[in-house]
């Protein structure tokens, strides 16, 4: 999709309504073929702490890697939105999480995980839209952005359905670049 002369606004509502209408059974095999790469990526790589998220409507499911992660006794962190503000919880099963911000499952934790007792942390991240460039287009509300501009150090992996991938995201001051994205089609970054 070239996008060089269509407003950020316009280009997130083109990609919201693509990902809304892409059928549920190509989210799946989408979703199945990125969480296999994730893992192969996770295994061989080994954070300290990997930050993951509970899919909203059509986005990538992350199922099938926190069930891995956990079973491997990997200690991972799902986010928990409170007003304008974010913050990463620690799960140890799947019942340490219930619907929270905008019906998303979030971790019923009491104590945000403190990032700074972990040396090596992978976040994978989730949005409407990647560029080739590494950048990502949210949901506008910047929670992801906001979060990391406090912990640069954190690899931030952005993950689509392929057709999230465009040509051109125009960005902002603010924006966080990812330092790779993975799609059911390529692995973008290094």
């Amino acid at each position: 999709m070239a996008t060089n002369n269509i407003s950020k606004d316009d280009i997130r509502k083109i990609l919201l309504d693509k990902r809304k209408h892409f059928p549920k059974e190509m989210v799946e095999a989408s979703s199945n073929r990125i969480s296999e790469l994730l893992i192969d990526y996770i295994g061989t790589h080994k954070p300290d702490l990997l930050l993951l998220y509970s899919a909203y409507g059509r986005e990538v499911s992350l199922t099938k890697v926190i069930n891995w992660s956990l079973r491997n006794n990997m200690k991972i962190a799902l986010p928990r939105v409170s007003g304008d503000d974010m913050d990463f919880y620690c799960i140890e099963s799947m019942n340490d999480l219930k619907p929270g911000a905008y019906g998303i499952l979030e971790p019923v934790a009491p104590e945000p995980i403190d990032l700074a007792n972990y040396s090596q942390v992978i976040c994978i991240v989730p949005g409407v839209g990647f560029d080739r460039s590494l950048h990502r287009m949210g949901h506008g509300r910047g929670y992801y952005d906001k979060y990391f501009q406090h912990f640069p150090e954190v690899k931030l992996y952005g993950v689509c359905h392929d057709f999230q991938l465009i040509d051109f995201i125009p960005t902002d001051e603010h924006d966080i670049p990812m330092n790779m994205i993975f799609t059911d089609k390529e692995i973008i970054g290094n």
